[in-house]
């Protein structure tokens, strides 16, 4: 299709369909004056026989005749506006069913064969096409009738519509068990981990329990001691300054090379012997 707007003006003259248009006419006369004879000349001049003829006669004439006419010449002027979409080239496909016939012998439920057209019979149809449709060859137009069958066989669904019967039921159930899904795998997956995380004790504090009894036994002991040695003074021999100063680098000592360990005991003692 060819969507451009054309338009087309003519002017043309027709030199057979004259009319006058106007019309002028002018004659124009004059004559010469014939020479006369003066009394008492004549006998003076030759015999003329001219001499004397009547004044007026024998003198030139001069007439003059002009005609103008003014001729109209017929002009006709047509303009022309070609409407849009103008046909270029057409491309045409017909598809046209066959003829259905059983095969012989077959039961009156079996399925019928297809039976194409016969060539004749796509002609015509080929022909018609090409009147309704203004088929032009010298314009590149192309057309194409084809014989295929627009029946096909009945086709069993009731499998298929089970299969999506069962798609559909296990959509329906994975959409409402979903929210449930999702929490019992939050729980499975981050909460549990997360409350046995908090609740197992670290390394750190495993061995500090399991430092604990020893080192607090023999300081209750050492404690005991020394309240029975500070209530009996005379009883009981005085502390060894060495011993006492060897006992207090020996803590020294173990408290710089177990920090975090030393820190959860004070901790104990402050909180009456809970971590």
């Amino acid at each position: 299709m060819d969507f451009s707007a054309t338009e087309r003006e003519e002017e043309s003259y027709d030199p057979g369909g004259q009319v006058i248009r106007s019309e002028r006419t002018i004659e124009e006369g004059a004559g010469a004056a014939a020479r006369g004879g003066v009394p008492g000349v004549v006998s003076n001049l030759n015999n003329e026989p001219n001499l004397l003829a009547a004044p007026g006669t024998g003198g030139e004439n001069s007439n003059r005749k002009e005609a103008v006419k003014n001729y109209e010449v017929s002009r006709a002027v047509s303009k022309t506006s070609l409407p849009r979409g103008k046909i270029t080239r057409l491309s045409v496909a017909v598809l046209v069913d066959g003829t259905y016939e059983a095969a012989a012998g077959a039961p009156a439920d079996a399925p019928k064969e297809f039976k194409p057209l016969q060539a004749e019979t796509i002609d015509r149809i080929e022909g018609l096409v090409k009147n309704a449709v203004g088929y032009d060859s010298t314009r590149g137009d192309t057309l194409s009738v084809e014989n295929i069958p627009f029946h096909t066989p009945e086709i069993d669904l009731s499998k298929e519509i089970s299969s999506k019967a069962t798609q559909d039921l296990i959509f329906n159930v994975i959409f409402r068990a979903g929210p449930v899904l999702f929490v019992i795998l939050f729980f499975l997956l981050v909460v549990r981990p997360l409350v046995k995380f908090l609740v197992t004790p670290t390394e750190a504090e495993v061995d500090l329990t399991r430092l604990l009894p020893t080192g607090i036994s023999e300081l209750e002991k050492e404690l005991e001691s020394e309240r029975v040695r500070a209530a009996v003074p005379s009883y009981e021999p005085t502390v060894d300054m060495e011993q006492l100063g060897e006992l207090m680098a020996t803590n020294s000592r173990v408290v710089k090379e177990n920090p975090q360990q030393a820190a959860l005991l004070i901790r104990y003692w402050l909180n009456d012997g809970r971590l």
